[in-house]
Parts: structure tokens; C-alpha cells; sequence
């Protein structure tokens, strides 16, 4: 019962940009020893939180995420190069 978040359009506003906080420090890349890393999302676009009444206590919160594009296997290839071994 936060009265903060009600059916008003700023409050809907402010609290679409609370929620959309989170997103954005998903999409912020970070430095683990010196390598750089990328966000974890894409950064949030307008629209991407979406607060819908669905009675004047209830309301649902919806997120749009977007995620880069990852590999779910990695397919690794060997060459032996034996060449050194003739050279004895």
C-alpha cells in the first residue's frame, strides 16, 4: 500500500524510470582484470516497462529484456602439427 505508485500520469512515469533502473545497470559493462566485459542486456528502450491497473489496488508490471546474443555451445577445433616431430 505504497501510496507513491498510484494511477496518476507522473506517477506512472517516475515508476516506469524506477523500474527500468534495474535494466539499465544490467546493460552497463564492466573491467574484471583489466578485460572488458559487456552488459548483460541490451539498455531498455522507451515502452520497455509497462504498468497496467488492473483494479485500484492491483497492478502488474511489465519488463521488456532484451539479451545479446550468446553462444549456448562452443565448438572447439585441434590441429596436431607433427612436423616438429620429423626434425629429430
Amino acid at each position: 500500500a505504497d501510496r507513491t505508485l498510484n494511477s496518476t500520469p507522473g506517477s506512472i512515469a517516475a515508476h516506469q524510470s524506477y523500474f527500468a533502473r534495474t535494466l539499465r545497470d544490467m546493460a552497463r559493462g564492466s573491467q574484471i582484470n583489466g578485460a572488458s566485459f559487456p552488459g548483460e542486456v541490451k539498455p531498455p528502450q522507451e515502452g520497455d516497462v509497462q504498468i497496467v491497473w488492473r483494479s485500484a489496488t492491483k497492478v502488474e508490471i511489465y519488463l521488456v529484456i532484451r539479451p545479446y546474443e550468446c553462444p549456448k555451445g562452443i565448438t572447439v577445433s585441434l590441429e596436431v602439427d607433427r612436423t616438429l616431430e620429423d626434425k629429430r
